[in-house]
Protein backbone atom coordinates (compact mmCIF):
# COMPACT_ATOMS: atom_id res chain seq x y z
CA UNK A 1 0.00 0.00 0.00
CA UNK A 2 1.48 3.33 -0.97
CA UNK A 3 2.17 6.04 1.52
CA UNK A 4 -0.83 8.32 0.21
CA UNK A 5 -3.60 5.58 0.77
CA UNK A 6 -2.41 3.96 4.25
CA UNK A 7 -2.24 7.59 5.34
CA UNK A 8 -5.84 7.93 4.56
CA UNK A 9 -6.85 5.13 6.04
CA UNK A 10 -5.23 5.50 9.46
CA UNK A 11 -6.75 9.07 9.52
CA UNK A 12 -9.79 7.89 9.06
CA UNK A 13 -9.90 6.23 12.04
CA UNK A 14 -11.73 7.85 15.47
CA UNK A 15 -12.75 6.98 18.59
CA UNK A 16 -10.53 7.46 22.58
CA UNK A 17 -7.78 5.15 20.74
CA UNK A 18 -7.45 6.58 17.19
CA UNK A 19 -4.96 8.92 18.17
CA UNK A 20 -2.45 7.18 19.36
CA UNK A 21 -2.35 4.74 16.58
CA UNK A 22 -2.43 7.28 14.21
CA UNK A 23 0.81 8.89 16.06
CA UNK A 24 2.57 5.68 16.23
CA UNK A 25 1.95 4.75 12.48
CA UNK A 26 3.06 8.19 11.48
CA UNK A 27 6.51 8.30 13.70
CA UNK A 28 6.87 4.22 12.11
CA UNK A 29 6.53 5.76 8.88
CA UNK A 30 9.41 8.61 9.38
CA UNK A 31 11.63 6.10 11.04
CA UNK A 32 11.56 3.97 8.38
CA UNK A 33 11.96 6.71 5.75
CA UNK A 34 15.46 7.30 7.90
CA UNK A 35 16.73 4.66 8.14
CA UNK A 36 16.50 4.17 4.70
CA UNK A 37 17.66 7.69 3.72
CA UNK A 38 20.98 7.11 5.99
CA UNK A 39 21.98 3.85 4.25
CA UNK A 40 24.84 5.19 1.53
CA UNK A 41 24.42 4.84 -1.68
CA UNK A 42 26.39 3.13 -4.00
CA UNK A 43 26.83 4.70 -8.10
CA UNK A 44 27.73 1.68 -10.02
CA UNK A 45 30.09 3.12 -11.84
CA UNK A 46 31.90 4.05 -8.55
CA UNK A 47 31.60 0.72 -7.65
CA UNK A 48 32.95 -1.23 -10.88
CA UNK A 49 36.27 1.20 -10.13
CA UNK A 50 36.77 -0.36 -6.85
CA UNK A 51 39.04 -3.59 -7.26
CA UNK A 52 37.77 -5.32 -4.02
CA UNK A 53 34.14 -4.99 -5.22
CA UNK A 54 35.32 -5.74 -8.79
CA UNK A 55 36.53 -9.17 -7.91
CA UNK A 56 34.09 -9.76 -5.87
CA UNK A 57 30.91 -9.41 -8.73
CA UNK A 58 33.60 -10.90 -11.09
CA UNK A 59 33.88 -13.94 -8.94
CA UNK A 60 30.65 -14.20 -8.34
CA UNK A 61 30.10 -14.03 -12.13
CA UNK A 62 32.98 -16.58 -12.95
CA UNK A 63 31.41 -19.13 -10.28
CA UNK A 64 28.02 -18.43 -12.18
CA UNK A 65 29.62 -19.81 -14.95
CA UNK A 66 31.15 -22.72 -13.72
CA UNK A 67 28.01 -23.84 -12.32
CA UNK A 68 26.59 -23.43 -15.43
CA UNK A 69 29.29 -25.35 -17.59
CA UNK A 70 28.91 -28.17 -14.97
CA UNK A 71 25.54 -28.43 -15.96
CA UNK A 72 25.79 -28.31 -19.67
CA UNK A 73 28.48 -31.10 -19.07
CA UNK A 74 26.39 -32.97 -16.96
CA UNK A 75 23.36 -32.82 -19.29
CA UNK A 76 25.53 -33.93 -22.53
CA UNK A 77 26.58 -36.68 -20.95
CA UNK A 78 23.16 -37.87 -20.35
CA UNK A 79 22.43 -37.57 -23.95
CA UNK A 80 25.65 -39.26 -25.36
CA UNK A 81 24.62 -42.25 -22.97
CA UNK A 82 20.42 -42.10 -24.27
CA UNK A 83 21.67 -41.54 -27.75
CA UNK A 84 24.24 -44.95 -27.16
CA UNK A 85 21.32 -46.41 -25.46
CA UNK A 86 18.92 -46.00 -28.58
CA UNK A 87 21.68 -46.66 -30.96
CA UNK A 88 22.37 -50.15 -29.01
CA UNK A 89 18.80 -51.17 -29.00
CA UNK A 90 18.02 -49.92 -32.40
CA UNK A 91 20.64 -52.92 -33.54
CA UNK A 92 18.96 -54.92 -31.55
CA UNK A 93 15.80 -54.40 -32.66
CA UNK A 94 16.22 -54.66 -36.14
CA UNK A 95 18.35 -58.41 -35.79
CA UNK A 96 15.61 -59.75 -34.10
CA UNK A 97 12.61 -58.06 -36.73
CA UNK A 98 15.41 -60.12 -39.16
CA UNK A 99 15.36 -63.18 -37.77
CA UNK A 100 11.52 -62.89 -36.22
CA UNK A 101 10.02 -62.31 -39.92
CA UNK A 102 11.67 -64.82 -41.43
CA UNK A 103 9.29 -66.95 -43.39
CA UNK A 104 8.86 -70.65 -42.10
CA UNK A 105 8.53 -72.64 -39.20
CA UNK A 106 10.63 -75.04 -37.07
CA UNK A 107 9.91 -78.67 -36.09
CA UNK A 108 10.05 -78.57 -32.24
CA UNK A 109 13.02 -81.05 -32.58
CA UNK A 110 15.06 -78.93 -35.06
CA UNK A 111 14.04 -75.79 -32.72
CA UNK A 112 16.31 -77.92 -30.10
CA UNK A 113 19.23 -78.06 -32.39
CA UNK A 114 19.00 -74.68 -33.11
CA UNK A 115 19.37 -74.00 -29.37
CA UNK A 116 21.41 -76.16 -28.67
CA UNK A 117 19.90 -78.10 -25.96
CA UNK A 118 18.25 -81.97 -26.36
CA UNK A 119 15.52 -82.15 -27.96
CA UNK A 120 13.72 -84.63 -25.22
CA UNK A 121 14.17 -81.81 -22.70
CA UNK A 122 13.07 -79.32 -24.81
CA UNK A 123 9.83 -81.78 -25.33
CA UNK A 124 9.31 -81.86 -21.81
CA UNK A 125 9.57 -78.03 -20.98
CA UNK A 126 7.75 -77.19 -23.66
CA UNK A 127 4.92 -79.77 -22.27
CA UNK A 128 5.20 -78.82 -18.39
CA UNK A 129 2.20 -77.37 -16.88
CA UNK A 130 3.97 -75.89 -14.40
CA UNK A 131 6.20 -73.83 -16.47
CA UNK A 132 6.11 -69.69 -16.29
CA UNK A 133 5.77 -69.67 -20.04
CA UNK A 134 2.99 -71.77 -21.19
CA UNK A 135 3.34 -73.43 -24.96
CA UNK A 136 1.91 -76.84 -25.31
CA UNK A 137 -1.15 -78.90 -23.32
CA UNK A 138 0.04 -81.63 -21.58
CA UNK A 139 -0.85 -85.07 -23.40
CA UNK A 140 -3.27 -86.74 -22.66
CA UNK A 141 -2.80 -90.94 -22.47
CA UNK A 142 -2.90 -92.33 -25.93
CA UNK A 143 -2.76 -89.20 -27.44
CA UNK A 144 0.04 -89.10 -30.14
CA UNK A 145 -0.73 -85.04 -30.89
CA UNK A 146 0.28 -81.83 -29.23
CA UNK A 147 -2.11 -78.92 -29.04
CA UNK A 148 -0.39 -75.68 -28.91
CA UNK A 149 -1.60 -72.65 -26.31
CA UNK A 150 -3.65 -70.37 -27.43
CA UNK A 151 -1.32 -67.57 -26.41
CA UNK A 152 1.50 -68.88 -28.01
CA UNK A 153 -0.43 -68.98 -31.17
CA UNK A 154 -2.26 -65.43 -31.16
CA UNK A 155 1.88 -64.16 -30.54
CA UNK A 156 2.74 -65.94 -33.67
CA UNK A 157 5.28 -67.78 -31.76
CA UNK A 158 3.99 -71.02 -32.57
CA UNK A 159 1.59 -72.75 -35.51
CA UNK A 160 -0.58 -75.68 -36.09
CA UNK A 161 -0.06 -77.38 -39.63
CA UNK A 162 -2.08 -80.20 -40.54
CA UNK A 163 -0.79 -82.73 -42.95
CA UNK A 164 -1.65 -85.93 -44.54
CA UNK A 165 0.00 -88.98 -43.85
CA UNK A 166 -0.59 -93.01 -44.78
CA UNK A 167 -1.23 -95.35 -41.84
CA UNK A 168 -2.64 -98.83 -42.18
CA UNK A 169 -1.15 -102.48 -41.15
CA UNK A 170 1.34 -104.50 -43.32
CA UNK A 171 0.04 -105.87 -46.16
CA UNK A 172 -3.17 -103.88 -46.13
CA UNK A 173 -4.14 -100.83 -48.68
CA UNK A 174 -2.90 -97.37 -46.31
CA UNK A 175 -5.22 -94.98 -46.10
CA UNK A 176 -4.84 -90.74 -45.58
CA UNK A 177 -5.18 -89.44 -41.73
CA UNK A 178 -4.69 -85.95 -41.64
CA UNK A 179 -2.57 -85.40 -38.51
CA UNK A 180 -1.93 -81.77 -37.17
CA UNK A 181 1.71 -81.07 -35.90
CA UNK A 182 2.77 -77.70 -33.47
CA UNK A 183 6.05 -76.28 -35.29
CA UNK A 184 8.09 -72.89 -33.87
CA UNK A 185 8.51 -69.71 -35.71
CA UNK A 186 11.05 -67.90 -35.73
CA UNK A 187 9.74 -65.59 -33.46
CA UNK A 188 9.03 -68.64 -31.05
CA UNK A 189 12.50 -69.60 -31.37
CA UNK A 190 13.57 -66.20 -30.49
CA UNK A 191 11.35 -66.17 -27.28
CA UNK A 192 12.61 -69.59 -26.45
CA UNK A 193 16.59 -68.51 -26.71
CA UNK A 194 15.52 -65.12 -24.56
CA UNK A 195 14.27 -67.64 -22.05
CA UNK A 196 17.07 -70.33 -21.87
CA UNK A 197 19.58 -67.30 -21.74
CA UNK A 198 17.96 -65.12 -19.01
CA UNK A 199 17.34 -68.43 -16.97
CA UNK A 200 14.06 -67.34 -16.23
CA UNK A 201 12.79 -70.71 -15.40
CA UNK A 202 14.22 -73.46 -13.54
CA UNK A 203 12.24 -76.06 -15.93
CA UNK A 204 14.32 -74.46 -18.97
CA UNK A 205 16.99 -76.55 -20.62
CA UNK A 206 20.52 -76.07 -20.47
CA UNK A 207 22.21 -75.33 -23.82
CA UNK A 208 25.38 -77.14 -24.79
CA UNK A 209 26.57 -73.98 -26.69
CA UNK A 210 25.58 -70.78 -24.82
CA UNK A 211 27.04 -68.69 -27.15
CA UNK A 212 24.89 -69.79 -29.65
CA UNK A 213 21.70 -69.21 -28.49
CA UNK A 214 22.64 -66.11 -27.16
CA UNK A 215 23.40 -64.85 -30.67
CA UNK A 216 19.46 -66.08 -31.59
CA UNK A 217 18.50 -64.64 -28.02
CA UNK A 218 19.83 -61.22 -29.57
CA UNK A 219 18.15 -61.70 -33.23
CA UNK A 220 21.03 -62.26 -34.79
CA UNK A 221 20.66 -64.84 -38.52
CA UNK A 222 20.62 -68.31 -37.75
CA UNK A 223 23.83 -70.48 -38.75
CA UNK A 224 21.38 -72.86 -41.16
CA UNK A 225 18.92 -70.42 -41.52
CA UNK A 226 17.27 -73.16 -44.34
CA UNK A 227 16.41 -75.94 -42.22
CA UNK A 228 12.46 -75.64 -41.92
CA UNK A 229 11.74 -79.45 -42.21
Amino acid sequence: MAWASATFVVLAFTGDKAAPFREDYINAFDRMEAELRARPTVDPMVALQDPRQLLQLLGVRAQRAIDLEGVVAEQGQALAIANNTIEEQSVTVAAHDRIAEAEGSYTITVTAKHLGVLPGALFDYMRNGSAKVRWLYERRAGSTEDIAIQDRLDADELVEKVSTVKVGRTGEKPRDRKVTRVRVTAMGLTRLARLIVERRDPLLPIPKDALETARIAKGHPLKEPDIFD
